[in-house]
């Protein structure tokens, strides 16, 4: 599997030599300049790049022959691929992918203001509903709508009977390849789900239509953890994002959310234009509600603007057979002190996320609790005595009880791995620590440990070898094992960042390559890293005070895309859909 990694970890500096005559390699990223198809995108200065490029072998020499320079003919190949993109004709990877045209249309000539206060009263009523769904997704001004992805987003409206909702932004542009004017414009096809109003979901759930934060916001949801109060909020804005913020003990955590949006990407022509380009999300957020309670999961599309949501994948206006789930990720499990509740909803329940999708894949974070010999507690009396009184201080006893839920997981069509994480080392820990002469009850338990570590085995492993009836069908990852699953790295924990320091999103984002995490049982996404909760419960004794701590695991579709799913209250979707 280490292969994988050679994508993204990997890097082969070219020389200064080979960077003056950088080559035009026509693959899935770059322009066929044999096609004329891309002419009729270009402006007059447009053609003469692109027909220079067509008869050179580099850029340097296209540059040369133009009297230009070389910065100048690759931004003139930006804006052509830019507009043939809007227009609807992408170059893929095994053909000419062609949907209809995407002009942009500007809405009727009216007062865009007054036009959005009228369509706003159609939400402020549809919310009234005791239940109901929405999608929701956001689009800039003056900038086409992905003609695949809305038709795409409108095939899911009809199956799961939601309304959709585009919450409209400004950005000024003054190097956009689109049409621009003084009008304040979108494209006429958004005209029926444009809102910018803030109003309720439910009692715990807002939608921010009048907050603009700017796309190239690193960060959109920076600063923004005190204007809901205690309610969860949704953002438009072209990125997506999820953060889950404390709230105090007698509070479920709330969610901020940015959506991604449904228009094509835009952005000026600078490095903070570059980079919010890179981070451009074709994606909606799906929300269902009964009463005061709601449950969110994400769609995120390809380029083309295709996407999967749970079992249908949504494909050129059509709906198809999702295939099978490449994995689902679960918040840790600390077994000993899983949430019954949320075990049920994710693993042993009828409707169960693994009954449910039947993925290739199960990864399981944390799978040994080890409280009962924990260094954390083990100079604690009072701890010491309740967990002596209650029959929870035998190391042995909670290693039949974790293998036995490990092995209840089971099934024909899933393979399960379990991550090397903080927890499962905890043994070990304990094993080079204790002097077993002090810990009777443990004692036998302890030489056999060590013996195993003595003889190079993980303790951890070395057990759940001789305990569980499924070991041979279970994979154990040791630290800095590479597990790769359609270009998503699934092999860390969470508790380890770069060079040894504490992990952490927002220390992940610099790696530069998409993986999940577990650990700090706080959900979010941020860039391409995203994070579970936990399938424990939300309280341990340990987290003492306000809580971001949220049962959530995540799946990853058949084309690599993820939605992290919420279980509260013991379910993880309403019955009906």
């Amino acid at each position: 599997m280490s292969d994988h990694y050679g994508d993204f970890r990997t890097y082969d500096k070219p020389s200064i030599d080979n960077r003056k005559s950088e080559p035009l390699q026509n693959n899935s990223s770059q322009l066929d300049f044999n096609d004329d198809n891309y002419l009729q995108f270009c402006t007059n200065k447009q053609k003469e790049a692109f027909l220079a490029c067509r008869n050179s072998q580099t850029i340097t020499s296209a540059a040369k022959s133009l009297g230009a320079t070389r910065s100048g003919v690759r931004s003139h190949l930006r804006n052509i691929k830019a507009k043939a993109i809007s227009g609807g004709y992408v170059k893929s990877t095994s053909s000419i992918y062609l949907v209809p045209k995407a002009e942009i249309k500007p809405c009727d000539d009216f007062n865009i203001n007054a036009k959005l206060d009228s369509l706003a009263g159609d939400y402020h009523e549809y919310v009234k509903q005791k239940r109901f769904n929405m999608i929701v997704t956001s689009a800039q001004n003056s900038t086409p709508v992905h003609v695949n992805f809305l038709a795409n987003l409108k095939k899911l409206s009809n199956k799961i009977k939601a309304k959709i909702l585009v919450i409209p932004f400004r950005y000024k542009n003054p190097t956009s390849v689109f049409v621009n004017n003084a009008k304040d414009y979108w494209d006429e096809s958004l005209t029926p789900y444009l809102c910018e109003d803030d109003f309720e979901l439910c009692g715990n759930l807002s939608v921010l239509g009048q907050l603009k934060s700017q796309p190239t916001a690193v960060r959109p949801l920076s600063g923004l953890e005190q204007v809901t109060g205690d309610k969860s909020a949704i953002i438009g804005h072209t990125k997506l994002e999820l953060k889950s913020v404390a709230t105090p003990s007698n509070k479920m955590a709330k969610l901020l959310i940015s959506t991604g949006c449904c228009t094509v990407a835009n952005y000026t022509d600078s490095k903070a234009g570059y980079k919010g380009g890179k981070r451009h999300s074709l994606s909606a957020i799906i929300v269902e509600v009964d009463g005061d309670m709601f449950f969110q999961r994400q769609v995120i599309a390809d380029e083309n603007g295709n996407f999967i949501d749970m079992l249908t994948e949504y494909k050129d206006g059509k709906t198809l057979p999702a295939q099978q789930a490449q994995v689902l990720s679960t918040g840790d499990l600390h077994a000993i002190n899983a949430d019954e509740q949320a075990v049920s909803a994710t693993f042993f329940a009828n409707d169960s996320m693994l009954k449910y999708f039947r993925p290739e894949w199960m990864t399981v974070d944390d799978s040994l609790d080890f409280q009962s010999c924990s260094h954390h507690s083990r100079n604690d009396p009072i701890i010491q005595y309740h967990l002596m009184k209650s029959g929870l201080n035998s190391v042995e006893n909670e290693l039949k009880i974790t293998f036995k839920m490990l092995d209840d997981m089971e099934t024909d069509h899933t393979k399960i791995v379990i991550k090397r994480s903080n927890h499962d080392e905890h043994f070990e820990k304990w094993v080079k620590e204790t002097d077993p002469r002090r810990d009777p009850l443990n004692c036998r338990t302890w030489c056999e440990a060590f013996t195993a570590m003595l003889d190079g085995h993980d303790p951890y492993e070395y057990f759940a070898e001789n305990m569980m009836q499924t070991f041979d069908d279970v994979r154990f990852l040791s630290r800095d094992e590479v597990f790769v699953v359609g270009g998503v790295a699934h092999d860390g924990h969470g508790d380890k960042g770069a060079n040894g320091s504490r992990g952490g999103l927002q220390s992940f984002i610099k790696l530069g390559c998409p993986a999940q995490w577990g650990h700090s049982h706080t959900a979010g996404i941020m860039d391409d890293q995203f994070q579970n909760g936990t399938n424990s419960k939300i309280r341990m004794g340990y987290n003492v005070g306000p809580s971001s701590w949220m049962h959530c695991n995540t799946i990853q579709y058949a084309n690599g895309k993820r939605s992290l799913l919420f279980i509260i209250n013991g379910k993880w979707r309403f019955d009906t859909l």
